[in-house]
């Protein structure tokens, strides 16, 4: 949601206090929801030298992204950069309510 508001600051110029906002309470909100889901679900579901290359593969993408955001955004606006993160956050969420499975008592 706050990214949304965030992306909308840029479409209807809202001021830039509003998209500081919008990006805390982001970074908040994912580091409360949807940040750890990452490092506990590989911790349950796999083997020991699985979780480490999936860690592994978490940092290499986290990385890129850090290094080609300026490009992307010098390339196509910062808006529908922000909307790319939109699409795939969406994805994301989709994926995880049908495909990742319960692993409640497994371990």
């Amino acid at each position: 949601m706050c990214i949304l508001i965030f992306s909308t600051a840029f479409f209807t110029w809202i001021p830039n206090v509003v998209s500081v906002i919008a990006i805390s309470g982001f970074m908040f909100g994912f580091g409360l929801a949807a940040g750890p889901i990452t490092w506990v679900y590989l911790a349950d579901i796999l083997p020991e030298y699985g979780v480490s290359f999936c860690v592994s593969s978490v940092w290499v993408w986290t990385t890129l992204n850090a290094f080609l955001f300026n490009y992307i955004v010098a390339s196509i606006g910062i808006s529908f950069t922000f909307l790319i993160f939109i699409i795939c956050t969406l994805m994301c969420i989709v994926f995880i309510i049908f495909k990742l499975k319960e692993t409640k008592d497994k371990t």
